[in-house]
């Protein structure tokens, strides 16, 4: 019954999406459910489920840190960029690894075209000063130190856990560990909905 229920959801979801209804697709994920509606979350499509609140927080952040568009490493399916691009008008850019598996039949689909790092690619999309670099509940401490060593621009975000979330980052929202010629400090930070997870906002100083 419960896979039935979920089947159907992720067919609302895709419809949701064909459609531009992002409202809708926020709804769907809503961390508070209303009584009589099903939950639904499902990591193959967000790692957080984000409120318009959330979005709209990002987009002013990345703005008043100078920056006008945002590159997400690490994105995924691309459903959390292509929810924040829809909502907000905010110019969003997907970095992904191994093409293979993403087109394969066996991956979630894709809300948004993906540029893959380990294909040969325009450098300035990840060195460009006007975008903004988001991590999403991304785990890689190495290559998170060599973006950040290539990155020129002014402004990066990190969402992942906070405390008593019992799930694990690296790095996390609020322990970022860089060796850098630059300084950064964290600007702002925005729990998402009530679920333990933080949106923490890092610009150049």
């Amino acid at each position: 019954m419960k896979h039935e229920i979920k089947k159907e959801i992720t067919e609302s979801l895709l419809q949701f999406y064909k459609h531009g209804k992002w409202k809708s697709i926020i709804d769907l994920f809503h961390e508070e459910v209303e009584e009589g509606k099903e939950s639904f979350y499902d990591e193959r499509y967000l790692w957080v489920r984000p409120s318009e609140d959330n979005l709209q927080f990002i987009k002013q952040q990345i703005v008043k840190a100078g920056c006008c568009q945002l590159v997400s490493i690490g994105c995924g399916s691309g459903l959390l960029e292509w929810l924040i691009c829809t909502a907000t008008g905010l110019e969003v850019t997907g970095i992904e690894v191994d093409r293979g598996w993403w087109e394969s039949p066996y991956a979630p689909p894709v809300f948004l075209p993906l540029i893959y790092a380990d294909e040969s690619y325009d450098s300035d999309i990840t060195t460009n000063k006007n975008a903004a670099l988001l991590f999403c509940y991304f785990n890689d401490g190495s290559a998170f130190s060599e973006y950040m060593r290539q990155y020129q621009g002014t402004c990066f975000i990190v969402i992942g856990p906070g405390e008593g979330r019992g799930t694990h980052t690296h790095p996390a929202p609020f322990n970022i560990q860089l060796e850098s010629e630059f300084t950064w400090k964290m600007a702002a930070y925005q729990e998402v909905q009530h679920t333990k997870d933080f949106i923490a906002i890092y610009v150049k100083s």
